[in-house]
């Protein structure tokens, strides 16, 4: 059975050794009683959000970051800030970076050069600390389909270090999230492509992280299980948590987002609220055109 990308996250996050880049040489938990309390939010401005206020500080904040696959720059000298609280959009067309970035800011991969901090720990330099403050909900699907919905979720808590109580109240708290209740002892091969994003991303949050990573988590599923996907990503946010989001569903992101990015070639080329990039255009999807043209772009 393939073993999932986010089980090699949660190995890497238990153990000190990353996967590094090829052309650079290795350098130099959340506590489990914790969880089911919501984090806290640092801060030092205001932001007003759902008519309370909301403390508001630096939660990720990159430097300098470039990665290289050999003669190919994915990643050149990004800078980036994104303030605790904020559901953040992360755009670009196909080869920008954004995964490649992502992976850096999880500890999957080590960059050639830069900095990233969490809440102000190097991800590099703290790597346990950093990766249980964060949930990462990978595209592809990192479920075992020969198991049950409960067996998926014991098994991720338990690679998150999860105790038994704990864990049985953050499984509670996972299958009422996805509504899944009813179907915790049916097989993941089951059930419904919406079903299985909906446990993709609780199967990540089991460890109540304070940033969430979201790495286009509505492919293809319908438009309830997005709404659904949707009303369950405020709700997490409200709590406090800053919610990193990538996806090349313009309408996604002017439905859920409050600030966006945009990237191309491995860099930051446009960044700003949302409503000052609507306020440029008629939709966001024409701002995106703008900024990055109308050229096809190769898979990558």
């Amino acid at each position: 059975m393939p073993v999932p990308l986010v089980v090699r996250w949660l190995h890497l996050r238990n153990s000190s050794p990353r996967t590094t880049n090829p052309s650079r040489d290795s350098e130099s938990k959340q506590n489990s009683d914790d969880v089911g309390h919501p984090p806290q939010c640092w801060a030092r401005q205001w932001r007003r959000q759902s008519k309370k206020w909301y403390l508001r500080t630096e939660t990720i904040q990159i430097s300098d970051l470039e990665v290289r696959y050999g003669d190919h720059q994915a990643v050149d000298k990004l800078n980036l800030t994104i303030e605790s609280g904020l559901i953040y959009g992360l755009l670009g067309p196909n080869g920008a970076g954004k995964s490649t970035t992502i992976h850096c800011l999880c500890g999957i991969m080590e960059p050639n050069a830069g900095r990233i901090e969490i809440h102000g720990q190097s991800v590099s330099e703290n790597p346990k600390a950093v990766r249980s403050r964060v949930g990462f909900v990978p595209q592809t699907l990192a479920l075992y389909e020969q198991l049950s919905v409960h067996h998926n979720l014991e098994i991720f808590g338990g690679l998150f270090g999860l105790n038994s109580s704990a864990l049985t109240k953050r499984i509670e708290w996972a299958l009422e999230i996805a509504q899944l209740q009813n179907r915790s002892s049916d097989r993941v091969q089951t059930l419904s492509g919406g079903m299985k994003r909906r446990l993709n991303l609780v199967s990540s949050l089991l460890h109540d992280p304070s940033v969430i990573v979201c790495d286009e988590p509505t492919t293809g599923v319908d438009p309830q299980s997005r709404n659904h996907l949707f009303d369950s990503i405020r709700a997490l946010n409200k709590e406090g948590r800053t919610v990193i989001y990538t996806t090349h569903y313009m309408e996604e992101v002017e439905a859920l987002c409050d600030r966006v990015a945009i990237m191309d070639h491995g860099r930051i080329i446009a960044e700003d609220s949302l409503q000052s990039f609507l306020s440029e255009n008629t939709s966001l999807e024409q701002v995106f055109l703008d900024r990055t043209g109308r050229g096809l772009r190769d898979e990558a």
